[in-house]
């Protein structure tokens, strides 16, 4: 069905462009609204806009957080924050970011992603698909403008001026001239209540989060063990012969007193829950999919996806996963990258980077948690080979000894992760509401 469209000479002249999808009828209708109201170019709200730093992805254990587009998703920043061997005073001040500021995806799948930063992230840098957007707060609430740039009416926005197709982006001069509805400051004061809310639960979900973990690490005595770095050790030959490892760090204290500690069940992780392989085959052209990428996971063990058309799909789209899965990293397994399947629906697709675990005598959420414990990452991680792209292999992932927690002691995990999990949805819909607020402010209602 045909979708027409009637466009005078001046906004040619106005956006230079003459590509019919720019002039849709929805991004006309959004413009007329906006145009309305109260409304001023984003250029006149800013007092920086700038790309991120295009360095080498060198990461370290300590040095300065470095956001990526990956790290902007739906509902703000979200993932692991890797760390570049880096001080600020050797980016330079204006790559420094401030409480207030907004990121935006530039380039790839998810450009026009948004996150603002809070007070956890404050003195962190950001990535070149990042553009940074560094609100004049005399004239414009920062969190007031980041819900507008998430509600219908920012959103359409910076879908319309993205250029490309195989790799859309989005660049700062069209940014500039993205509308922005401009209400009083108290206003706009309204909305941040609605954010500020969100934030804070979304914080208490966290918390919920780490309660959940300590109990495990108490109840599996690794809170107890002596996890210190030592400088010097011995082994002898029948221990390295058993291993079949020579590497120093393998044998290190700490890691073989975890080993041992998790040995005392006699189980394994393949004994608890055996890996799944559904394998994933393409259907139609003009059918959906929700794809999850190692890049998906947050920082609190939970999976987002993408829809996407089969004709999309990767050749990393390997395997389907259902809910009450655990999936976790197969690369670089460090990183905590691990994540509880939560969906009722059909068609999710994992990247063959995962493997797919289904519990069988452990609950979903106690291992979700024990394989995100810190020091069992580390355990994973030794069991890696390669330099460039560490992966653990399947078979010596199955093999990792695993102690599970009593009954008393899993049945307050599962509640921690389960009312975690629901403090996220509510988070998530104080932003929904925020965003429908100033809707309705733009719509007179």
């Amino acid at each position: 069905m045909a979708i027409w469209s009637e466009v005078r000479n001046e906004s040619f002249e106005k956006y230079d462009r003459l590509d019919a999808e720019f002039y849709q009828p929805i991004y006309l209708e959004v413009e007329e609204k906006l145009n309305a109201v109260n409304s001023v170019r984003l250029e006149s709200l800013l007092t920086d806009i700038r790309y991120g730093l295009n360095v080498e992805p060198d990461y370290v254990d300590e040095g300065l957080p470095f956001i990526r587009a990956m790290n902007l998703k739906e509902y703000g920043i979200e993932g692991e924050v890797l760390k570049i061997p880096f001080e600020a005073k050797d980016i330079g001040e204006l790559n420094v970011l401030e409480k207030g500021d907004l990121l935006i995806v530039r380039s790839g799948a998810n450009v026009g992603d948004i996150g603002i930063v809070t007070d956890n992230l404050a003195g962190s840098t950001f990535g070149s698909y990042v553009i940074r957007l560094k609100p004049n707060k005399k004239i414009v609430n920062p969190a007031f403008l980041y819900v507008f740039l998430k509600s219908k009416f920012g959103r359409e926005q910076t879908i319309r001026f993205r250029s490309g197709t195989a790799q859309p982006n989005i660049s700062i001069p069209n940014l500039k001239e993205v509308l922005i509805y401009l209400p009083s400051l108290e206003k706009q004061a309204e909305i941040e209540k609605f954010l500020t809310k969100s934030y804070l639960t979304k914080e208490s979900s966290k918390m919920l989060y780490q309660e959940a973990e300590e109990l495990l690490l108490h109840e599996l005595g690794l809170d107890a063990l002596d996890l210190s770095d030592e400088l010097t050790y011995e082994r002898n030959f029948d221990e390295v012969a058993l291993a079949g490892r020579l590497d120093a760090q393998y044998f290190a204290p700490r890691y073989q007193r975890t080993l041992k500690s998790m040995s005392k069940s006699g189980e394994t992780i393949g004994d608890v829950a055996p890996i799944v392989k559904r394998i994933f085959r393409s259907k139609l052209a003009d059918e959906h999919f929700e794809y999850i990428e190692i890049g998906s996971l947050t920082g609190d063990g939970r999976a987002e996806s993408e829809k996407l058309l089969s004709t999309e799909a990767p050749s990393r789209a390997q395997w389907i996963v259902k809910k009450d899965d655990v999936i976790t990293s197969t690369v670089r397994p460090i990183r905590r990258l691990s994540a509880l399947i939560e969906t009722q629906q059909e068609d999710f697709v994992c990247s063959s980077g995962f493997a797919v675990l289904e519990p069988k005598t452990i609950e979903a959420e106690v291992l979700l948690v024990w394989l995100r414990l810190p020091i069992i990452s580390e355990i994973l991680d030794l069991h890696t080979t390669a330099t460039m792209y560490p992966a653990i292999a399947v078979d010596t992932l199955l093999r990792i000894p695993i102690t599970k927690p009593s009954e008393p002691v899993s049945k307050q995990i599962i509640q921690k992760i389960q009312d975690s999990r629901e403090a996220i949805k509510n988070a998530k819909q104080l932003l929904e509401d925020a965003k429908r607020r100033v809707e309705d402010m733009i719509l007179g209602e």
